[in-house]
């Protein structure tokens, strides 16, 4: 498993998604903007774009369904997986993705999306950096995330 990246927290709560671009951002440099951008920037420029209303609420929550537009714009791929009982997250391919970067992932919570970075994958667990409210580093099993709609993106 590779090392932690460095642990952002998100500034309000509709901002997860900017958090975790900017935990990108700073683990990877060379594959982002240069100095990293922070959640307020990411934001701007997302909210920069041609029909940004469709991408980002009024509060600035990024439009799940508009993901894959968003991850064309910003030069980053992402695969989906529905869920069960006939999608089920590939522990193996998130693992294989892993050796190009963290992982933004996005996943169903009640009333909407969340987005956390996923940092490795061991025998029995996915672990990953929650940017909300300090949660910080922690888990999930392998038979936790083979039950979640899933979606996984990396530059």
């Amino acid at each position: 498993m590779r090392s932690s990246p460095p642990p952002v927290t998100q500034a309000n709560v509709w901002w997860c998604w900017a958090a975790c671009l900017e935990i990108l951002n700073r683990a990877h440099p060379t594959k982002f903007p240069s100095p990293p951008l922070t959640q307020e920037e990411w934001r701007n420029e997302i909210r920069a774009l041609p029909n940004a209303d469709q991408f980002l609420s009024p509060q600035d929550g990024l439009n799940v369904n508009r993901l894959p537009m968003i991850l064309n714009v910003l030069g980053m791929t992402g695969h989906q997986w529905q869920g069960p009982p006939n999608n089920r997250p590939d522990i193996a391919y998130i693992e294989n993705k892993l050796h190009l970067s963290y992982l933004m992932a996005v996943h169903t919570v009640p009333g909407g999306s969340h987005f956390v970075i996923i940092t490795g994958v061991d025998q029995s667990r996915v672990w990953y950096f929650d940017p909300y409210n300090h949660i910080g580093y922690t888990s999930i099993t392998h038979d936790q995330i083979r039950q979640a709609r899933l979606i996984i993106a990396w530059k």
